[in-house]
């Protein structure tokens, strides 16, 4: 295809062009798609789609949903292959499958995505996003999806974590050029009366090493990601010897961790929630009956340029409760504020979730409606909210989630077995569970 302009110049055109666009551009010739396939090109790409994130002129965030779990049941045929070369058959019975729904939901047009991590046995929980991938993990396995492009990777997991009580972050590290896990496990020490927690790593790699280690500190939002950004991850926490709430961070470049001033005219036994507003670190705060305050860190590290933006009157979302100051000894006040806000719409208001709704808040003339997403039948059954920046960051493994439709089948036709090795003269010494897709 012969083109009068030169080739820096066309990529810097295209690098201007939303996600969708480019991906469809790649159809136009050979030459656009090798040039919108390149690494430099991608990271451009990339980069200019995050300039766009500044206050009140984001245009490139779209939201991931994750749905609640429902158990499936299934048909299970059990066999037992002897060292002889002799089978036995058990019999049919059933076995409960776990499914959880993936949307990609962009300018409020939800599409449901196969999870790539299903059949499973297990809920698939969103762990984070970053760079336009978001990380889903389930028993002993992680996997890396990019929504925009529908790409996907599996990794192992070895060891794997309850997750019913963990707290956890995903991001990457631009020092070692690898993508990172955290989890966190809370410890108490009865002999000491002292709350502390495990902190662990997991590079997202074959080569990097996982690293543990203590703080002595507790994290207040249990089964929530920490909030990523500068390549940072950011949680509410205690310690044991203060009785408010601060904000805890690590660094994923040198896996360093440090507190984070807050504002100053916050109270301290204020309950404090964090996100990224704006592309900016945020956090909102609340005391006691008064109403929630909206805070953003004006230049990242300096306590000084925390700047107020707005309040939102308690009543506009009534789900939210009024909470109790923190408590040294209050260790089981379940009441922790987990709202946070998401992004700014293009007509000025502030798309804010509280852990199970979607509400877009009104600075302005201070009023809440909930947001509508089309494509999802029943929001109120969401149990994850995250936001990522349409990608076109590449997993090189040529592997592809489709859209849910055509992938229906493969629950439909979905077979259970369960194979168990053992010798002729005792009892199964191996057991393995194998998910088999009959063909439609």
């Amino acid at each position: 295809m012969a083109t009068l302009l030169p080739e820096e110049i066309i990529a810097d055109i295209l690098s201007r062009v939303p996600t969708k666009s480019v991906m469809r551009f790649r159809c136009v010739c050979k030459p656009w798609c090798r040039l919108t396939s390149e690494s430099t090109f991608i990271e451009t790409h990339f980069n200019r789609s995050i300039e766009k994130q500044g206050y009140e002129k984001c245009e490139n965030l779209n939201l991931f949903l994750a749905s609640k779990p429902d158990f499936i049941m299934k048909n299970v045929k059990s066999t037992t292959t002897y060292t002889d070369g002799r089978e036995d058959s058990f019999g049919d019975g059933t076995l409960n499958l776990t499914r959880t729904h993936m949307y990609s939901v962009v300018e409020d047009e939800a599409v449901e995505i196969e999870n790539p991590l299903e059949p499973c046995f297990h809920e698939t929980l969103v762990l984070g996003s970053c760079n336009g991938l978001i990380c889903l993990y389930t028993w002993n396995r992680l996997c890396l999806l990019n929504p925009a492009t529908r790409e996907y990777k599996k990794f192992n997991f070895i060891g794997g974590f309850d997750s019913k009580n963990i707290i956890y972050g995903f991001g990457y590290s631009s020092v070692d050029d690898v993508y990172k896990v955290i989890y966190i496990v809370p410890k108490y020490d009865t002999d000491e009366d002292y709350n502390y927690s495990e902190f662990n790593i997991f590079p997202v790699s074959e080569t990097t090493p996982p690293m543990s280690g203590h703080v002595g500190l507790k994290f207040l939002n249990k089964k929530e990601s920490g909030i990523l950004l500068n390549e940072t991850l950011h949680w509410a926490v205690m310690d044991n010897y203060n009785d408010y709430a601060r904000v805890f961070s690590f660094c994923l470049r040198d896996n360093v961790g440090k507190e984070v001033p807050r504002p100053n005219n916050v109270k301290k036994k204020a309950k404090i929630s964090i996100g990224v507003l704006g592309g900016q670190l945020c956090l909102l705060s609340k005391f006691s009956t008064s109403d929630t305050e909206i805070w953003v860190m004006k230049n990242y590290g300096e306590s000084n340029s925390w700047t107020k933006l707005f309040e939102i009157e308690g009543y506009f979302i009534p789900s939210i409760p009024i909470s109790r100051p923190y408590s040294h000894y209050g260790i089981t006040d379940k009441y922790l504020l987990n709202m946070k806000p998401l992004y700014f719409a293009k007509n000025g208001e502030v798309l804010i979730t509280n852990g199970r709704d979607l509400v877009l808040y009104n600075p302005l003339w201070k009023g809440a409606r909930n947001l509508e997403i089309h494509g999802i039948t029943d929001q109120t059954n969401t149990g994850k909210v995250v936001t990522y920046i349409a990608s076109l960051v590449t997993l090189k493994s040529g592997t592809y989630a489709r859209e849910e439709k055509q992938a229906d089948d493969k629950w439909r036709n979905l077979r259970v077995r369960i194979q168990q090795y053992g010798s002729t003269s005792a009892g199964s010494v191996d057991e393995s569970i194998s998910l088999v897709c009959d063909k439609p």
